[in-house]
């Protein structure tokens, strides 16, 4: 994403480099490549007692080897842990923290900065990120699922035989992003999949387009295109009604009428009951000049796209 990467070395990175001679590079990945979370593994043969200057990033850290590791300020003074499998530390940036180590001990960190969760999370609602916060309280803290996905995109980033790339790195990059807005932020606003709807600009621009054309032939194709989606995924972006016919069509927006609709046919696969679509009952609209009917055309294709859609049984997946 546009904006999202280090033009230059991460804060943290150069904050080690230049003040904890304690701490060694073990390998740096992806800030030449322009990864959104580039990844830095860091070593201290004898321990280390540091206090990191306040960093324009955040990070996400875990312990590989060693320790435990302990922290030394704030309200979690005390708290201390090694390298458990399923514990990490995440830092949303902008403030010193100082942590110690009494033994050799490896540390894996990953960067990222506030516009490439904003970015993440925007597209994933489709609501504003103003507010966005990711957890401060998360130190030592265990996550399996989030440890399952950081370790195996650290190990692709050290792969030096077949290293991942750019679209590998920002994908899983954008799969760590979003398990930390629905798990480690102040945020719960459920991802378009789980409205069970388009997203709402997509929503408008579809409904606009149909009410400056209500006498025209317009094919799904093209309402799939306006939503900015495939005529399937168009079907999976809008509520299915079991059981209902055509007739849900002319119930939802009472104002317009509906000419020589056709009769309800069978879903796809010819599986239980009928599935039709349901416009939402928001969408009224008031006819064109002379009463120009809606389109049979515009009926026909809902019809078609609906039949051509998802078995039941997906349908059933998904509720």
């Amino acid at each position: 994403m546009r904006g999202t990467a280090f033009d230059d070395t991460p804060d943290q990175v150069s904050d080690i480099a230049e003040n904890h001679p304690q701490i060694e590079g073990a390998g740096l990945f992806g800030i030449e490549e322009r990864w959104s979370m580039p990844v830095g593994i860091w070593r201290a043969r004898r321990g280390f007692d540091v206090r990191y200057r306040p960093h324009d990033h955040a990070t996400l850290s875990f312990v590989r080897s060693g320790g435990p590791v302990e922290r030394l300020d704030g309200r979690f003074a005390g708290r201390r842990g090694g390298a458990h499998p399923d514990s990490f530390m995440l830092y949303p940036g902008g403030e010193t923290r100082r942590y110690k180590a009494e033994g050799s001990v490896s540390i894996c960190q990953i960067y990222f900065k506030a516009e490439f969760v904003a970015a993440i999370f925007e597209e994933n609602t489709d609501v504003s990120s103003a507010g966005l916060e990711l957890r401060d309280d998360r130190i030592l803290t265990q996550d399996a699922q989030l440890r399952r996905m950081v370790d195996f995109y650290v190990d692709r980033a050290r792969d030096g035989t077949e290293p991942p790339s750019l679209l590998e790195a920002q994908s899983h990059s954008t799969l760590l992003t979003i398990h930390l807005l629905r798990h480690h932020s102040n945020r719960t606003v459920a991802s378009r999949s789980a409205r069970m709807g388009l997203a709402p600009k997509a929503l408008q621009r579809v409904l606009e387009f149909i009410e400056a054309h209500l006498a025209e032939d317009v094919s799904l194709a093209r309402l799939a295109g306006i939503a900015g989606l495939s005529p399937r995924y168009f079907l999976h972006g809008l509520p299915p009604v079991h059981g209902a016919s055509t007739a849900s069509i002319r119930h939802e927006a009472p104002h317009r009428e509906v000419e020589d609709a056709p009769a309800p046919r069978r879903a796809a696969g010819g599986r239980g009951p009928d599935v039709w679509l349901q416009l939402p009952a928001a969408f009224h609209v008031e006819l064109p000049p002379g009463d120009a009917p809606v389109s049979r055309r515009l009926v026909e294709n809902l019809e078609e796209l609906i039949c051509d859609g998802p078995s039941n049984e997906t349908v059933k997946d998904r509720n």
